[in-house]
């Protein structure tokens, strides 16, 4: 994309920290952490040039309005906390502090097996009745 550009992200619990008992035990597992991110976006230029971007201690973070989530306890969203315009490049991040790397989850990286998703056009299971 042309102009200014900004990359942005929310992170939540997921599978990666579910809390909630069950009959697996994934509220003791010994891979369960808080979220973190590892972010890396390869941008190939038409002139050929490519850049890396990466994510790390010169990024920032701040609170949002998620105060709890889980997969199997749903979400508390206070509306009141939403920071409107965060993932713009106008937006003044002043107040934000930066991000701390952190250890990986540990085990190795490795690119999934599966083909690439495309988009295939617009489905629908119902047709239209005008």
């Amino acid at each position: 994309m042309y102009g200014k550009n900004v990359f942005g992200a929310e992170l939540g619990n997921g599978w990666y920290n579910c809390f909630a008992k069950d009959e697996w035990h994934f509220e003791t597992a010994e891979w369960r952490h808080c979220p973190k991110l590892l972010f890396e976006a390869r941008i190939l230029f038409k002139s050929g040039k490519e850049i890396f971007i990466c994510s790390g201690s010169d990024w920032k973070t701040a609170y949002g309005p998620v105060l709890m989530d889980g997969i199997r306890n749903g979400e508390i969203y206070d509306a009141n906390l939403a920071d409107t315009g965060w993932s713009t490049p106008e937006y003044n991040s002043e107040n934000w502090i930066p991000a701390v790397e952190t250890a990986g989850p540990g085990g190795v990286l490795n690119r999934p097996l599966c083909r690439r998703c495309a988009y295939a056009g617009f489905w629908s299971r119902f047709p239209a009745i005008l």
